[in-house]
């Protein structure tokens, strides 16, 4: 479970039908709705998200939050998880075929 600040919580899970998902509380964690906006790559990306490992805000930034996912990539949402976008320097980074997968806490 993520602190986004303002009371917000977030928790992300997987469904071996629908897949990954994000759930968001305003309420302290009694009652839960979906995020928004899907975390997932552009159609052609080559790429599906198959679970979200972590959901963290920026300090700086209000409404600004990054989702680490398998396979390695980092999305990004300006708008508290209403729309998401992959930070593309990290998928496409030219060593990305060398990097080798560490074990997630």
């Amino acid at each position: 479970m993520a602190h986004l600040g303002g009371g917000r919580l977030a928790i992300a899970g997987k469904s071996s039908w629908w897949g990954p998902a994000l759930k968001l509380s305003d309420d302290g964690g009694d009652t839960w709705n979906d995020a928004p906006g899907a975390i997932r790559f552009a159609e052609g990306r080559g790429h599906i998200v198959e679970r979200i490992w972590f959901v963290k805000a920026d300090p700086r930034r209000p409404g600004r939050l990054y989702a680490g996912v398998d396979p390695g990539a980092l999305f990004m949402s300006d708008d508290s998880g209403g729309a998401w976008r992959e930070m593309t320097a990290l998928t496409d980074h030219p060593t990305r075929a060398k990097w080798t997968p560490a074990a997630a806490d």
